[in-house]
């Protein structure tokens, strides 16, 4: 009894060791502060400590307690849908009242994944090995993983759930037993998993799945315990799936990109900036791929197993034989985590797959991290085949020196993402969002909508911050699914106010560059139109007001197009330096690298300097061409004067000249229409989903 308590405590107490050590040496303390949320200023942790944070202060929902209605607004889902860890999300909900005002329980987060990563990794270990050295060393390889270590790095928390991979090996692997209780653990495991992180659940349940299978093969489990056991699992996903929100997107949810997240072959090897010692293994460029090296340790192991290599593949051919559905599966997950874009570095090759099964395969679009559970397996397979050197001693310092190669090679990637995680504490973020007008109009409005509704738009993160922070509801946000369908109907409203100049006067709305122009004209005499720290806010019955502050920010639309004096440009990107004022109608929303028209014509008004006389307009524009077209022809109209139309081909480089008419000398504004005759959309010449029409992108303007 004394022995069996004392290994209990050591198979405890060494993981957790290891673990909160690793997690100060990776991550740092600052990030535990539940205070703290300077950390979480960017990138996609600002979108889950902003799901979170509207998910806080919104009433709770039933039977769908994950609903988060007013992160989204129209375009809302659930608390699924911002990555928010759903699971500790409902459990600091429903203690909030007694938390401070600013609180983010990220930081938790990814301290129980180093504790719980090490921990499955020496249980898991433990099945081959029972000496200590041995299982405390592989743990903290399996804590120094890159492929969990390299989600700090453009911010994916939740992801770093690695430990519920291990978690389901274990299950597999584990000798089996009929004293085994299979239901309960595999229930708990996907359960859990479910209010984690749906790319973790799809692996887990596919591995769930082949070990039923291998149960029913190899210990001919009857099919009613399977059945049962299977009823079971399912019912309980799919109760706890709902009730988080993960069906809450509904009509027709947007995501695509299947193959450009693919797993390269190279990537085991490529350190990706992760090594000292291995130089770096170039990629085709267009593609994005998960980081899954493997580490100076693992691979050094890997070609050590070289050594006795016949009784290595023997032993594996035994584990194989042992879970045939199991490792059928995991080649049926590397399979689609290459994609239909098999890359080998920069060697690629792309074949087509049926619109049906892309359709299936763009759910779990960024395919590389299906390899997540092979990942382990050559963790694993490393360990192991070091086991089968006879001398004990031998065995431990090769662990040993494996465990310390990894954690010193890999420094040279986890020590910059510990930077960045160490930045200076603070319970708030600094915005640019710094003019008294933003705390007087989050006192007279309930809702900040964005004009064009539009997912992860440019300004998403600040006008989410201060609404959250104001306790209102907005749908400048950014969601990791959204609804097409929703979307569309959301921007045909806007259409719609924005034509009638019928606006909610319990929203303040933010206008995109496109559309400030429009909304001018149809204003209404007590609304205010204003541009505020480079936005543009529309605050209806600001001005019949008594209590509102008439601040100095009101303009006429007119008075923010300054003129453009001789070899000046003008940009209409989305980087919102105010090209947009000069939009008139004909424009999609502004986008990188400039601005669409919106069918066969957009105008625009440039209003000139005193005293000049353009003789030149020059037009950086980009044609939309592919499949069959390989040209465009542009007309340019000024002040209703035609110019020769000019072709714009794919070689075309340089900006399009156009000569101004001399009638046009004495103009003090130039009004511009940029005709196209056959605009087009980017799915109907097979470049990608996009169903808009479009002529001709617009970039910049420049006078000579």
């Amino acid at each position: 009894m004394q022995s069996r308590a004392y290994k209990a405590v050591v198979s405890g107490l060494i993981p957790l060791v290891i673990g909160v050590a690793c997690f100060f040496v990776l991550i740092g303390p600052r990030a535990l502060n539940p205070g703290n949320i300077a950390w979480l200023a960017s990138g996609d942790p600002a979108q889950h400590y902003l799901g979170w944070l509207f998910f806080r202060h919104s009433s709770w929902s039933f039977p769908v307690i994950g609903s988060n209605p007013e992160f989204g607004l129209e375009l809302s889902n659930s608390i699924v849908f911002s990555d928010s860890n759903p699971l500790f999300a409902f459990v600091f909900k429903a203690i909030s009242p007694f938390l401070p005002d600013v609180f983010q329980y990220f930081g938790i987060w990814l301290l129980i994944c180093c504790i719980l990563q090490a921990l499955f990794a020496w249980k898991l270990v433990g099945i081959y090995t029972s000496d200590i050295i041995v299982k405390t060393f592989s743990a903290v390889m399996f804590v120094f993983s890159p492929a969990m270590l390299a989600r700090l790095e453009p911010g994916h928390l939740s992801l770093l759930g690695h430990f519920l991979i291990l978690a389901a090996l274990f299950l597999v692997l584990r000798p089996y037993s009929k004293h085994h209780r299979q239901v309960l653990p595999w229930l708990v495991l996907i359960a859990t998993t479910a209010l984690i992180h749906g790319y973790i659940l799809a692996i887990i349940f596919v591995i769930w799945v082949s070990n039923l299978f291998d149960r029913a093969i190899r210990h001919r489990v009857s099919s009613k315990t399977l059945f049962i056991e299977n009823l079971i699992v399912i019912s309980g996903l799919l109760a706890i799936m709902w009730m988080a929100g993960y069906f809450s997107v509904g009509k027709g949810a947007a995501a695509s990109g299947f193959g450009s997240w693919h797993f390269n072959l190279a990537s085991p090897i490529n350190p990706a900036g992760w090594s000292y010692l291995l130089p770096e293994i170039p990629t085709q460029k267009g593609y994005y791929s998960d980081n899954n090296f493997l580490g100076l340790g693992v691979i050094c192991l890997l070609l050590l197993a070289g050594v006795q290599a016949k009784t290595n593949i023997q032993r594996l051919l035994e584990v194989v034989r042992m879970h045939p559905a199991f490792f059928m599966a995991q080649i049926a997950m590397v399979i689609f985590a290459v994609s239909n874009h098999i890359g080998i570095g920069s060697w690629i090759v792309t074949y087509d797959i049926p619109e049906p099964l892309l359709k299936v395969a763009n759910v779990f679009r960024v395919s590389n991290r299906m390899f997540w559970p092979a990942y382990y397996l050559l963790f694993l397979a490393a360990i192991s085949a070091t086991l089968r050197f006879r001398k004990p001693q031998v065995v431990r310092s090769l662990v040993i020196l494996a465990a310390v190669a990894q954690i010193i090679d890999t420094r040279a990637g986890w020590v910059a993402v510990r930077h960045k995680l160490m930045v200076n504490p603070s319970s708030e973020w600094q915005t640019e969002l710094v003019d008294p007008f933003w705390p007087d109009a989050a006192s007279h409005y309930r809702k900040i909508q964005w004009v064009r509704p539009i997912n992860e738009g440019p300004a998403w993160k600040v006008i989410s911050y201060l609404a959250g922070t104001q306790k209102m509801g907005t749908d400048a946000v950014y969601l990791a699914r959204i609804s097409d369908k929703s979307l569309q109907e959301a921007g045909a409203n806007a259409e719609s106010v924005l034509a009638t100049g019928d606006y909610a006067r319990d929203t303040l709305y933010i206008l995109d560059d496109g559309i400030v122009g429009r909304a001018a004209y149809s204003l209404r005499s007590e609304d205010l139109l204003a541009r505020v720290n480079q936005l543009n806010v529309l605050a209806p019955h600001w001005k019949d007001c008594a209590d509102c502050t008439q601040h100095p920010a009101d303009f006429d639309i007119t008075a923010l197009r300054k003129p453009l004096h001789l070899g000046e440009s003008i940009y209409f990107d989305f980087s919102n330096k105010g090209g947009g004022l000069y939009l008139l109608e004909g424009w999609h929303p502004p986008e990188w690298l400039g601005t669409w028209t919106d069918g066969n014509t957009g105008k625009l008004v440039i209003p000139l300097a005193e005293n000049i006389r353009p003789k030149e307009i020059q037009l950086e524009v980009y044609p939309l061409l592919g499949g069959k077209k390989t040209e465009e022809t542009i007309t340019v109209v000024i002040n209703g004067v035609y110019h020769p139309p000019q072709k714009l081909m794919k070689d075309i480089n340089g900006p399009v000249k156009i000569i101004v008419d001399p009638s046009l000398s004495q103009s003090k504004a130039f009004e511009i229409q940029l005709i196209t005759p056959a605009p087009t959309s980017p799915h109907s010449l097979g470049i990608n989903k996009d169903d808009r029409i479009l002529g001709v992108k617009l970039r910049s303007i420049r006078l000579m």
